[in-house]
């Protein structure tokens, strides 16, 4: 058995295994997964930022301030201006200069900025699609910049199947040659000029080297996001705000009666002062509006601009506050470990303790994949132990109800010729009683013996023989199964059956008494049956003996014997052949035991003392005549 068991550990554990890695596979698991990474973040909560990066942005106000969008090139040109003369290390602009507007306003923005030589520009990676196939091309910026050699970087955001954005595109290769997003560009120009840093990029398999900066990759070109918080974590600054000086008024005097100077707040409160300034949109319309981790309408929490992705991936690098993959590997060899010691814990238990160890794994797991998140900042697949669990789970509880039925089926198969169905159906029940070996209990036995059959079936044809034993063995078995008794044994024409077992019930004594008193007139019409038919009947004598015996399967391991052994036994057995000795009424001889057992619900005359074939010392017998009423002792049964 245990054999077999191992077995179905071993398959079935392989079966998960298998069943599990090819559901992760799926697109519904890599949804569940991407939630959950979700879920940490919000579990976790925001972090403090460094304040080291601010965001100029182009929201609805400049809108109304500065009129439609988009603005002459000379609003930037004069941006770049004010944000250098209030002190900003780093301009970075996630707004596309690609296409040409103005010849002079074009080249003011180009000669301004290389005037300060800090300043990232943005270029895309454009798909044009021709039926079914895309063709990709670069857009860099407008001349007047790429002749300057200005840097410039692309500013596509990589969002997920879900569209959400978590992880942050480092670059895109185009004609086997990389380009670079801005937030790259960026931290290299950050790097030689004020670490100075000479800022060498390095791709490998896992990682992505910029001078000292070391990023763990998620694939091929990208890395998680480790977001600091929601949409507005970072500080905002009206664009307009920030033009808005003595020689660009934003705000006039005839509109607000009186004259203004917002540009001069910034420079006062160093608003700017060794910050890296992203220049970005958070203007509904632009449509540059993403949904992160930290999305959730419900708690007020928005869209994240893109130009704050940006910012969060800046300062995730300069914190090198990196998130990381789990090794996949690890967590393959460990699910497989897993399943095999689940499920070999799940053989061992019933289901209701299976389904509080499988509980307590799952929530465990979760506690240790947050704890990964949070404090190791490492991103571990979910979905695979949970899902080994449950269906290791419900896998043994099918296989547990299988066995459990197939066990029911063998001991009623096994019991139903020989013990009452009321029986049968408790041993179903609880069968664990009837496991190898036994236990001493107090019982009756009755044996019952045709009188001469040795000679009888000498005298008459094996046909008949054979019949007459059929019709006398069938009634006889009816009777003793009728009255919750169980049939151990037949040897030959005799009859051995034991009450009060498998489970004990307190009358037994008198159920082996009334059951007698039946087989005797169950016999009698027999044999008027057989003497219609021109047979010849044949008599039996019973004996009945109450006392203590060992009793179980006391078989082997191989082959189930469900017996009874003992004094009591041997004694009832010599207790049958005194019916050829004494001329009784039913043929029926009880014990002293029995008697003073059911004395009280029956009627017995004393026939006498007598010492048994193989016992030392004598016995009172007595003739078994009638029942003084009849007990129900079905409900007596325990």
């Amino acid at each position: 058995m245990k054999k077999i068991k191992f077995r179905f550990v071993l398959i079935f554990s392989i079966f998960v295994f298998v069943t599990v890695i090819l559901l992760s596979m799926t697109r519904i698991y890599k949804n569940l997964e991407l939630i959950w990474i979700d879920t940490n973040f919000n579990l976790r909560g925001p972090l403090e930022v460094s304040k080291d990066i601010v965001i100029v942005d182009i929201s609805d106000q400049a809108f109304e301030e500065l009129g439609r969008y988009p603005f002459p090139r000379s609003y930037f040109a004069h941006l770049v201006e004010n944000l250098n003369q209030a002190g900003a290390a780093l301009i970075i602009f996630d707004i596309e200069f690609t296409e040409p507007t103005l010849a002079k306003e074009d080249v003011d923005l180009a000669v301004t900025s290389a005037k300060y030589g800090n300043v990232v520009f943005a270029g895309k990676l454009s798909e044009k699609r021709t039926g079914a196939s895309i063709t990709l091309r670069i857009v860099p910026p407008i001349k007047e910049i790429t002749d300057r050699d200005l840097p410039w970087g692309l500013v596509g955001i990589s969002q997920d199947q879900d569209g959400f954005v978590r992880k942050y595109t480092l670059f895109s290769t185009f004609s086997d040659e990389p380009y670079y997003t801005i937030g790259v560009k960026g931290l290299q120009m950050f790097l030689a000029q004020k670490r100075g840093e000479e800022p060498k990029i390095f791709n490998s398999i896992n990682n992505f080297v910029l001078g000292s900066f070391v990023m763990p990759k998620c694939s091929g070109n990208t890395v998680f996001m480790n977001y600091y918080g929601p949409a507005n974590t970072f500080p905002y600054y009206h664009i307009d705000t920030v033009l808005d000086d003595s020689t660009f008024q934003v705000r006039t005097e005839e509109s607000f009666g009186f004259d203004l100077n917002l540009f001069e707040e910034h420079l006062k409160g160093n608003t700017f002062k060794d910050k890296i300034v992203i220049v970005g949109a958070s203007a509904e319309e632009l449509h540059d509006l993403f949904p992160t981790p930290f999305y959730n309408p419900g708690k007020g929490q928005g869209l994240t601009p893109g130009v704050e992705i940006h910012a969060n991936f800046i300062e995730m690098v300069l914190n090198s506050n990196y998130l990381k993959s789990f090794n996949y590997l690890y967590l393959v060899l460990g699910l497989l470990i897993l399943i095999f010691i689940v499920n070999i814990l799940f053989n061992f238990f019933k289901p209701t303790i299976n389904a509080v160890i499988g509980a307590l794994l799952i929530i465990g797991y979760l506690i240790f994949v947050y704890v990964m998140f949070s404090t190791h900042h490492t991103i571990v697949n979910v979905t695979e132990v949970p899902t080994a669990i449950l269906i290791s789970f419900f896998g043994n509880l099918i296989m547990q109800y299988y066995m459990g039925r197939k066990e029911k089926l063998f001991i009623k198969k096994a019991f139903q010729q020989y013990v009452a169905k009321d029986i049968v159906d408790i041993i179903v029940k609880d069968p664990k009683r009837l496991k190898f070996g036994g236990k001493v209990q107090e019982l009756t036995v009755l044996f019952s013996d045709l009188r001469s059959f040795t000679a009888y079936s000498e005298q008459h044809e094996t046909q008949e023989v054979v019949e007459i034993l059929r019709e006398y063995l069938t009634e006889m078995v009816d009777v003793v199964k009728d009255n919750s008794g169980t049939i151990d044994k037949f040897i030959g024409d005799a009859l051995m059956a034991l009450f009060g077992v498998p489970y004990y019930y307190e009358m037994h004594a008198y159920n082996a008494c009334k059951t007698a008193l039946l087989m005797a007139e169950r016999l009698r019409k027999l044999q008027a049956k057989w003497e219609k038919e021109g047979k010849d009947p044949v008599q039996f004598g019973i004996g009945i003996h109450t006392g203590s015996a060992l009793v179980g399967n006391l078989g082997s391991e191989q082959i189930f014997d469900y017996t009874a052994i003992g004094d009591t036994i041997n004694t009832g057995a010599r207790i049958e052949p005194m019916n050829k000795i004494y001329e009784t009424e039913n043929h029926i001889i009880i014990s002293e035991t029995t008697y003073e057992a059911v004395k009280e619900k029956v009627e017995a005359r004393y026939l006498d003392i007598k010492t048994l074939r193989g016992k030392g010392k004598p016995f009172k017998l007595y003739e078994l005549i009638s029942l003084k009423e009849d007990v129900n002792v079905q409900k007596t049964i325990e």
